[in-house]
């Protein structure tokens, strides 16, 4: 059932016009009933007993009473069943629910029937009981029937093939539906072979001829064919040249639900709000349906009223053609009421029973209500007539003692029950020229005031349920300029008044802030798709401001991810952190190299590092501080000449270990996305691990480690740019160090008489970058 927005808006008004006691003294009945339905169907049992139970005088709420009641124990005992996985003994169970109410289709039942199906279809039907194999071939069988009943022809012959194979010649009954529903959709799919030819033609006349020929087909009457043999005679009379906004005007006007839904459904590309108006449109003819069943059983007047209510109420709801399905129903409300009235006058002939002439009197007083102008000659003219059989001395009797009750109600601002009362004890005195008897002089003010105040009420009413719509569809400004508008109506009860527009300035307030809060997302999302982050974390802080407790939650994470990005000197103010990165070092070695005190020249040789280099980053402050260690190998040739040309004397191979300290310099309170120029000074520790010396004047080598220091210091210095946030950080640098102890050990080549002084000091030119993901 479609009834989802029927039941927010019932609870909604439930909650908001609890203290209106002029307005809605009762719960409505039909409300009652459909929050029942909605219970049933979802398999809440208890809940929906309990409020069948509130209305044991109306028939269908007792027979229903009992059908849940009956229902309730099926599910149990198939319910237990299935959670132990024995599906076909629980599909038995489940198929009885059938037998309780023929024309009654429960949700939670069906689903588990399906559930039920689908797990017996996995088993080889040979290996079924024989009950089995008929319980599901039934159930197969009435999913075909459905199933045809709405054109699916291809879903119906599985079904019913599905019927066949399970039941086979098991039951004569079940062989004589599958049979006859294979013949059907067999008959049914020739009809549709012979359409689908006559739309070829696209002759319009031959189309519709065909289309009604379905009649004879079918044994359903199928909607959406009966829309289009009407769309093809408005072809043929020329009515489809209408503009669709008058069309479906016209379908309103005519009261035909069902071809109205059609007419939306097909043509929901050229109507504004179609959406709105199919689920609104399917809810009313759900009403429809449900009065057309109430009227079997006369005992279900009360009810009927609460009904027909809701049909009037739902009707309004429908865009753009609200005002003409509020008619339709307000129509047929009068026409039920009137037929009531007749026949409870002939009851009351034929018995001369008092009670029902003035039951009589009360139908057509609700009739009157309506405010159906048309037919207020017709009310007029029966109720005189009614008037005259019950007596003026015994209808004055009665109205003056409901005069007494309608000050009482007044008194305590129960309107609506007092205007009845008066305006049911007035229609008796209709063929007693009352106005001639001087009671309407006596009474006028009694009846202004009541009167003014209904008014008031029934314009709070009607404020109140447009002002739950607008908050339903989220027109929030619409709904508040509603309630400023209740706020001064001059109603009894002005201080349950004050409460229910307090409560609905309340709720406007809040579909404020989500409006608010959906808007600023959305644009916040766009803007960080953009990587605009200052505007990005600006519009989330106005949905923050917006949100409720639990999405602030999400946006505050939102933000604290986007803050150093959208504001750097704020999120960094004050604090910093430590990364570690991965570097690179390419550079030339022109070492400063002696032999016996005597300066040699050398060449420029390469010298290559890598390794890791921790960074203590701020961006409010000008000074960062790094230390790093990489391995290292260079290597390089001092030079002789002779006659001008230089050759290599002896090439060096060194590799160790370098580790460094250093500060950097760059301006303060710098944007982390944005690359920053900073200058780097500090000082470098060599250790190195190996060395090999290549002589190619003496033809000698030698990889003595002790002819090195086991550490040597150089000053560092580089000047690059870098950029560093929390989660990425890049930097590219030109880095030059010297060597300022020399790297050799002049103990150790003093200690050997035959080997010369030699000393060097490193000199580097290059490039270092690092990179970092973290």
């Amino acid at each position: 059932m479609r009834i989802k927005r029927l039941l927010y808006l019932f609870f909604a008004l439930t909650l908001a016009q609890s203290a209106q006691a002029q307005l809605f003294q009762n719960r409505n009945l039909y409300d009652v009933w459909i929050t029942a339905e909605y219970k049933l169907n979802a398999g809440r049992f208890e809940e929906a007993l309990k409020l069948y139970e509130t209305a044991p005088e109306v028939p269908e709420f007792r027979k229903r009473l009992a059908t849940a009641r009956e229902l309730h124990a099926l599910f149990q005992q198939a319910e237990r069943l299935y959670r132990s996985q024995k599906y076909a003994e629980a599909l038995e169970i489940y198929s009885q629910y059938r037998a309780v109410d023929k024309a009654l289709e429960v949700a939670v039942f069906e689903r588990r029937i399906q559930a039920c199906l689908q797990q017996i279809d996995k088993v080889l039907s040979k290996k079924l009981s024989e009950s089995t194999r008929v319980v599901a071939g039934f159930e197969w069988a009435y999913k075909g029937e459905r199933q045809l009943s709405v054109l699916d022809t291809a879903g119906a012959l599985r079904s019913f093939t599905k019927a066949r194979q399970l039941g086979a010649s098991l039951n004569s009954t079940l062989r004589e539906q599958y049979q006859e529903g294979l013949r059907e959709v067999q008959a049914m799919r020739d009809w549709g072979a012979a359409y689908r030819q006559a739309l070829e033609t696209r002759d319009p006349e031959r189309i519709a001829a065909l289309l009604r020929t379905y009649r004879l087909v079918s044994k359903y009457i199928i909607g959406t064919l009966e829309y289009e043999i009407k769309s093809q005679e408005e072809i043929l009379s020329g009515g489809n040249a209408q503009d669709p906004a008058t069309r479906l005007q016209r379908y309103a006007a005519e009261c035909s639900s069902e071809n109205l839904l059609n007419y939306i459904r097909n043509n929901q590309a050229q109507l504004t709000r179609a959406h709105d108006m199919l689920e609104v449109l399917r809810e009313y003819r759900q009403i429809e349906a449900n009065i057309a069943g109430l009227k079997k059983d006369p005992e279900n007047g009360a009810f009927l009223e609460s009904a027909y209510n809701s049909l009037i109420h739902k009707g309004t709801q429908v865009p753009q053609v609200g005002t003409f399905l509020q008619l339709c129903a307000q129509k047929e409300y009068y026409h039920y009421l009137m037929q009531a009235a007749r026949q409870l006058e002939k009851e009351g002939d034929e018995s001369t029973q008092k009670d029902k002439y003035e039951a009589a009197t009360r139908y057509l007083v609700n009739a009157r209500q309506l405010n159906l102008p048309e037919y207020w000659l017709e009310i007029d003219e029966m109720q005189r007539r009614i008037s005259d059989k019950l007596g003026c001395e015994s209808s004055l009797q009665d109205f003056e003692r409901a005069v007494v009750d309608v000050r009482q109600n007044l008194v305590n601002c129960r309107i609506q029950e007092g205007k009845r009362g008066w305006d049911e004890a007035w229609a008796k005195l209709s063929a007693c020229a009352p106005n001639e008897t001087g009671l309407w002089l006596r009474h006028r003010s009694l009846r202004d005031s009541l009167y003014y105040l209904a008014r008031a009420d029934s314009l709070f009413s009607v404020l109140s349920s447009q002002a739950n719509r607008e908050l339903q569809l989220k027109q929030c400004s619409e709904a508040r300029q509603l309630y400023l508008r209740m706020s001064s109506l001059a109603v009894c009860d002005a201080p349950a008044r004050e409460v229910l527009v307090a409560d609905g300035l309340r709720a406007v307030a809040e579909c404020e802030k989500s409006i608010c809060y959906a808007v600023a997302k959305d644009q916040a999302t766009a803007a960080a798709a953009a990587k605009e982050w200052q505007q990005a974390y600006d519009y989330y802080q106005q949905a923050h401001d917006c949100a409720s407790p639990a999405q602030q939650e999400i946006i505050r994470q939102i933000m604290a991810d986007l803050e150093c990005d959208a504001y750097p000197s704020r999120c960094y103010k004050n604090v910093f952190f430590v990364r570690l990165e991965p570097t690179l070092r390419v550079s030339l070695n022109k070492p400063a190299y002696t032999e016996n005190d005597v300066k040699e020249t050398t060449g420029a040789g390469y010298h290559t590092a890598a390794g890791l280099q921790l960074s203590f980053i701020t961006h409010k402050n000008p000074v960062d501080f790094v230390v790093g260690a990489d391995f290292f190998r260079t290597q390089y040739q001092s030079l002789g000449t002779v006659q001008g040309t230089s050759y290599a004397t002896n090439e060096f191979d060194i590799s160790g270990l370098n580790v460094h300290a250093a500060i950097k310099l760059h301006r303060p309170n710098t944007a982390p996305e944005r690359l920053r120029p900073y200058l780097k000074l500090g000082v470098e520790s060599i250790f190195p691990l190996s060395y090999h010396r290549q002589d190619f004047i003496s033809a000698r080598s030698t990889n003595d480690r002790s002819l090195l220091k086991k550490q040597s210091l150089a000053a560092l210095g580089a000047a690059g740019v870098e950029i560093q946030r929390k989660k990425f950080g890049f930097f590219a640098e030109v880095a030059g160090t010297y060597n300022f102890s020399g790297i050799y050990n002049t103990n150790a080549i003093n200690g050997a008489s035959t080997q010369s002084r030699s000393e060097a000091y490193f000199r580097t030119l290059g490039v270092r970058v690092g990179v970092r993901l973290w």
